[in-house]
């Protein structure tokens, strides 16, 4: 298969795609995707998702849209010609910069016109209108190559409703973990026919309206921090008000879009707090800051605070159960600690911890089932009845994840010991955070109260 004709599906495409999809929904605890039927159908469609976690962030919208679309990625993934035609393969294409010398921004045309045939075949591209990936949760300056693909594309429609741009959200609990949540929110799709009058008469006008309306709504389905001097405590102020501000916009549901809510709520409080009373937003600064730092050196999470201390009737039970499943967790961990931890080694020789949660989703795909078969091997030539041969391949995935489930829950456990036992003892560093957390959430409730109060009038 051709790049010209990369959109074109094949079987191993999507058996692949199939297979991807099922490990995206194991690499991650929680993965929910909201408003789904925003996606328009029979059109041409360019997905322009928030781009702040490497490949992860195409792999989330390949899994959770359901649909079939071509890539852009950075063109020196592209060097080795085996790589290339695997790439190829996973309907994925060059994209070259500046950095990659000036004679070869000159094969972006080739790729742009390839590109423009896959949006006339009325099929999906995704392009990450910042061009790179950024490690905070904000919106930096959209590049103007999305854009020139798109007018492209609608020239060959004239002023006909096609080429759409449909703005994605991602938001990850935790960029680098493994089994933590994902949150993809689509948005309202924008059509550049709107904009192709303009376009015809000028150009670089078009293409810088349509720019700054897609960076105005795509901060509409993303967490966007726009703070640079108090941007660590706006972001730390999302979990410790979360749960609270829920409750305020009445919000019954524990699910990632509540929550997303409630934060794109309290960002913008925080925001307009700070910009027009410094007075208020200083000193919970300061303190905020004070108690992220205290219980991090502490080795606690903002959990823990939650409660006053943890009763010995739930940390016994828990503790026995803990011990009652050790061997199940000895087990899980005894038949995947190698396939688990190779990924965890290569990490350590990418700098850019946004390429971490690639490298092991990927190597995982391929490592996990090759270690599996290899297992399975003498237990097949050796073991009978045949049931067996077959519980024990069934068990090796299963108790992997009750392994990694078990350690979590260990380290939570551990914790609530050490912290129920710190709080009985009276804990002087202990009774200071809990009382800053008190202050903290008397203070918001302050700033959010008033602020509604003001809306209201």
């Amino acid at each position: 298969m051709g790049k010209k004709n990369i959109d074109k599906l094949t079987i191993g495409y999507v058996l692949l795609k199939t297979y991807e999809c099922f490990c995206l929904w194991i690499f991650y605890r929680k993965v929910q995707a909201v408003n789904k039927h925003r996606i328009p159908k029979g059109k041409p469609i360019i997905f322009a998702p928030n781009h702040q976690n490497a490949v992860m962030d195409a792999l989330a919208v390949l899994s959770t849209s359901w649909t079939n679309p071509v890539f852009l990625a950075r063109a020196d993934a592209f060097q080795k010609p085996f790589v290339e035609r695997l790439l190829n393969f996973l309907q994925m294409l060059p994209i070259y910069r500046q950095r990659d010398g000036t004679g070869e921004l000159a094969k972006n045309e080739e790729i742009f016109d390839i590109t423009v045939g896959v949006l006339t075949r009325r099929n999906i591209l995704c392009l990450m209108p910042e061009g790179n990936h950024g490690n905070k949760r904000k919106l930096r300056p959209l590049v103007k190559g999305m854009f020139r693909i798109a007018f492209r594309a609608q020239e060959f429609f004239g002023e006909e409703d096609a080429v759409q741009i449909v703005p994605v959200g991602i938001d990850y609990e935790k960029y680098t973990n493994f089994r933590t949540k994902l949150f993809l929110n689509f948005g309202n799709p924008i059509p550049v026919s709107e904009y192709f009058k303009l376009y015809r008469e000028e150009p670089a006008r078009a293409i810088n309206a349509l720019r700054q309306r897609l960076s105005d709504e795509l901060r509409q389905y993303m967490i966007d921090i726009r703070s640079e001097a108090y941007y660590d405590v706006i972001f730390d102020l999302r979990k410790i008000y979360n749960r609270s501000m829920r409750i305020r916009l009445n919000l019954k549901g524990k699910d990632l879009y509540s929550r997303f809510r409630a934060d794109k709520e309290m960002i913008r409080i925080l925001e307009e707090t700070e910009q027009h009373e410094p007075d208020r937003f200083i000193p919970l600064a300061e303190k905020v800051r004070e108690y992220t730092g205290g219980v991090e050196r502490l080795g606690f999470r903002d959990w823990l605070f939650i409660r006053n201390r943890y009763s010995f009737f739930l940390l016994l039970p828990l503790s026995i159960g803990m011990i009652i499943t050790l061997p199940l967790f000895l087990y899980g961990l005894l038949f995947n600690i190698i396939p688990y931890q190779l990924p965890l080694l290569l990490c350590r020789k990418f700098k850019d911890p946004q390429f971490h949660s690639t490298v092991k989703f990927v190597l995982g795909m391929f490592l996990f089932p090759i270690y599996y078969l290899i297992l399975f091997i003498p237990v097949w030539i050796f073991t009978s009845p045949g049931w067996i041969k077959w519980v024990f391949l069934a068990s090796l995935p299963l108790t992997g994840l009750f392994a990694h489930t078990w350690f979590v829950w260990w380290k939570k456990l551990r914790s609530m010991w050490r912290y129920s036992l710190m709080t009985i003892g009276r804990n002087d560093m202990l009774l200071r955070l809990k009382s800053l957390r008190k202050d903290i959430l008397e203070a918001m409730d302050e700033i959010v109260g008033g602020k509604a109060k003001a809306e209201e009038n």
